[in-house]
């Protein structure tokens, strides 16, 4: 038994030696709110630089992308002159630098009950990072689930239902897989 536990252990640092070099998944970890830097204070803080670095790279190609709802309006209503509010009447929601952004982020103690919930109550507060949590979040870990629905296609297209469109077959397989899952609700939209 002692062999298989150290064969198995030994696939899964090939596995993560492997991972570490695929810059996505660093950023997935930092982008969890749960985990942050702290898998690289932990166990190679001589790469926590090198991490934040990468990460603020990768950050700056989001930092240019167009703003959500932050149109500046030098237009001035009679409901300004009343509460003397003068200027811009919309403040830029990426007032703050990445790096105050990034920081702020390092030191905030929110806990939620998910990295989705997370990002979505702190979209406004985080805008650069959310857009690029909404790139790097959604790729997955591993494509088994993905073939095995794939492969269980064949079992629906069959020599007399090969003219289902793709429309239906997708709704087939998601049917298909709520079902075998006992997934309560399933949303086709």
């Amino acid at each position: 038994m002692k062999d298989v536990i150290q064969a198995g252990l030994e696939k899964l640092e090939d596995y993560f030696l492997k991972v570490m070099h695929i810059p996505a998944y660093n950023f997935a970890m930092i982008l969890n709110p749960k985990m942050k830097l702290r898998w690289y204070e932990h166990h190679e803080p001589h790469k926590l630089e090198w991490a934040k670095n990468l990460f603020m790279q990768e950050l700056q190609r989001y930092s240019s992308a167009p703003l959500m709802s932050t149109i500046p309006s030098q237009t001035r209503d009679w409901t300004d002159d009343i509460l003397e509010f003068s200027g811009n009447t919309v403040q830029n929601t990426r007032g703050n630098t990445l790096q105050q952004e990034f920081d702020a982020y390092l030191l905030d103690l929110q806990v939620l009950s998910s990295t989705l919930l997370f990002w979505q109550e702190n979209r406004t507060r985080y805008p650069t990072m959310f857009l690029m949590a909404m790139d790097i979040l959604p790729i997955q870990g591993s494509s088994v689930p993905c073939e095995r629905v794939f492969s269980s296609g064949k079992q629906t297209t069959t020599d007399r239902r090969s003219r289902i469109t793709p429309e239906l077959m997708e709704a087939l397989q998601m049917l298909k897989f709520g079902l075998k899952h006992d997934v309560s609700a399933l949303n086709f939209t």
